[in-house]
């Protein structure tokens, strides 16, 4: 029986088009699984051929249990949950006056539906694009395959190739003296000259995929890994300062809340509450049934986030309760971002894109986006955002 193909997407070992079935190598690689004799005990790395690899350690790898990768987002499953109980949840929705909101939303979903967007396609690149970042200045920075790329939008070109790491780039940050971070599947965060692309530190220390990176206004940064960890670093002397410990799985986001909170989200479903002067966890919010991707503050401090549970959810950060819970996806919300303090925009494994309104909790437009995973979402202003999708596709939507 053929396996389902997704077009774009390629093995590193045969550079064919990666089957659904597919194995990630302990040394970030990912081929696919008909390369492998399930039967054997050890074999040779395929990529690197220079060590071995223990097959039954490297399935019971946390990424490989199910044996099952999707390969429009590089993103492993995992078991829907089957926990229907909504006990602790407030899903009704704050009363206000009707008309006015009425009002309100109805000339919002015609401004809404007057998006139009510019097509801009990377073209140069076949490798997979796990994250991007617009520059105030047009440029687009982009992770993609093993190398941090740095494109201008509005000819398609490419300007700059930051190579050094030996996986996939997971995430990019610009530091404020306009030095890049990267962070891999290969473990390690690097710190790039953006002028010269020269690499200027590595920083070792996770013992898997780094997600995401954050500056501190002192300048040491911080990073969270599929390892379960979050790490302090001091970028100037190459050190890990301290190690935050806490969530038992993937931390897949981290957000600054000023300079002494900290907010992780994990496929663990929690949400955590860290005080950087104390190195403390202060609060555990529990909601989700299934992985949180992302999370947002907003502006009267409560927070925001998304996951594979379809749900888009507001809590109190102070009591740690749900206040509102948003539903209209039917997939996996892969990223959201605020547009304004009134607006709020998701977007899911299935290529459609959803604007809210937060007052009502009511969804104001739906469309589709992309044809594959929109893997990259970045917000200019509150009449202008960019999506992107792992198919090297960006679209530039203006109100």
């Amino acid at each position: 029986m053929m396996q389902n193909q997704i077009e774009g997407i390629y093995c590193d070992y045969c550079n064919r088009i990666l089957n659904k079935m597919s194995l990630t190598l302990p040394c970030g690689f990912v081929v696919c699984f008909d390369h492998i004799n399930p039967d054997d005990t050890t074999i040779s790395c395929l990529i690197c051929q220079d060590h071995s690899i223990d097959l039954i350690q490297c399935f019971n790898m946390p990424k490989n249990k199910l044996k099952l990768r999707d390969s429009e987002t590089g993103c492993w499953l995992i078991p829907s949950m089957n926990n229907n109980s909504d006990n602790f949840l407030d899903n009704s929705f704050e009363m206000l006056d009707e008309i006015i909101v009425m009002e309100s939303l109805n000339e919002r979903v015609n401004r809404w539906n007057q998006l139009k967007f510019m097509y801009i396609n990377l073209e140069k690149t076949n490798s997979r694009l796990f994250c991007a970042e617009l520059l105030p200045n047009g440029e687009l920075i982009v992770g993609a395959g093993n190398s941090v790329q740095i494109w201008n939008i509005q000819n398609g070109n490419l300007l700059k190739e930051f190579e050094g790491h030996s996986c996939g780039v997971v995430c990019v940050k610009i530091l404020r003296n306009g030095n890049l971070l990267s962070g891999s599947a290969d473990h390690c965060i690097k710190l790039w000259n953006k002028q010269t692309v020269q690499c200027l530190k590595t920083l070792y220390g996770h013992q898997d995929w780094v997600n995401c990176l954050v500056e501190m206004t002192n300048g040491n940064i911080i990073s969270s890994s599929d390892d379960y960890t979050i790490k302090i670093w001091d970028l100037n002397k190459e050190i890990c300062l301290v190690t935050l410990n806490g969530h038992n799985h993937y931390v897949h986001q981290i957000i600054l809340n000023g300079d002494s909170e900290l907010i992780s989200v994990s496929a663990d479903r929690t949400i955590k509450l860290w005080n950087l002067d104390t190195k403390k966890c202060t609060n555990t919010l529990i909601g989700h049934k299934d992985w949180i991707n992302k999370v947002e503050v907003l502006n009267n401090g409560d927070l925001i986030s998304c996951g594979n549970d379809k749900s888009i959810k507001i809590w109190d950060k102070m009591s740690g309760k749900c206040k509102k819970s948003l539903n209209g996806h039917e997939d996996n919300i892969i990223n959201m971002k605020l547009l304004n303090e009134n607006e709020i925009i998701s977007c899911s494994r299935d290529g459609l894109v959803k604007i809210w309104d937060l007052c009502t909790g009511s969804c104001i437009v739906t469309f589709k986006a992309h044809d594959l995973i929109i893997t990259c979402l970045n917000v200019i202003n509150n009449k202008q955002f960019l999506t992107g999708s792992i198919d090297h596709v960006f679209k530039l939507w203006t109100l």
